[in-house]
């Protein structure tokens, strides 16, 4: 797949996704989903948090395609680029606490259920799950099961683009985190999470 060298060819590319090309926004994504993935690989994020961060970007570009001027495509990608990576290490920054020798001795107290859920959450879940459809709790499962499958299997997987794998797998995620937010029994756990 060759990919755009100048301005103005990025710009068309984008012209024909604005018109529906489908074509267009297939390649749009596969060309965006590999640069997201090898910017983020470079500074430092692993395979898998690579990926993720590449298709949320990937997403972000797509969800705010209108806010583009027209002028420089790719400085405008990569400036999200480096916004969601700086909001992806915020968000992970582990803080570093210094210890005294007596704290050695001391228990370390932990999450109520260890971040488990409890019966209800459980349900909840299991119950949002079941109103997804079967291609979309496959992509899920796929994506999220023992061990993460990378965006070029899941694609094989279910025969399309790694560009489309990556959109049906947003899409599912997206849904299925709009559901759970909803969910009262969900209350609990996603505040923990997201203390």
């Amino acid at each position: 797949m060759d990919s755009p060298q100048t301005r103005e060819e990025w710009a068309a590319l984008v012209r024909r996704v604005y018109a529906g090309d489908k074509k267009a926004v297939e390649r749009l994504a596969d060309l965006l989903g590999v640069r997201a993935y090898w910017f983020h690989r470079r500074r430092g994020l692993s395979r898998e948090d690579a990926e993720d961060l590449a298709q949320d970007c990937v997403w972000h570009i797509f969800r705010h395609l209108n806010q583009f001027d027209g002028a420089n495509f790719t400085a405008w990608a990569y400036t999200i680029l480096r916004r969601k990576l700086a909001d992806h290490f915020r968000r992970h920054r582990i803080p570093c606490v210094p210890l005294e020798d007596g704290d050695l001795n001391e228990p370390v107290p932990e999450a109520a259920n260890d971040g488990l859920l409890d019966q209800a959450a459980q349900s909840a879940l299991e119950e949002a799950l079941a109103a997804l459809t079967a291609d979309e709790r496959k992509v899920l499962e796929l994506r999220h099961g023992r061990e993460a499958v990378p965006y070029e299997d899941l694609a094989r997987e279910l025969g399309v683009s790694p560009g489309a794998a990556r959109a049906r797998y947003v899409r599912a995620r997206e849904k299925l985190k709009a559901r759970l937010r909803k969910e009262t029994r969900m209350q609990a756990w996603l505040a923990r999470r997201h203390s």
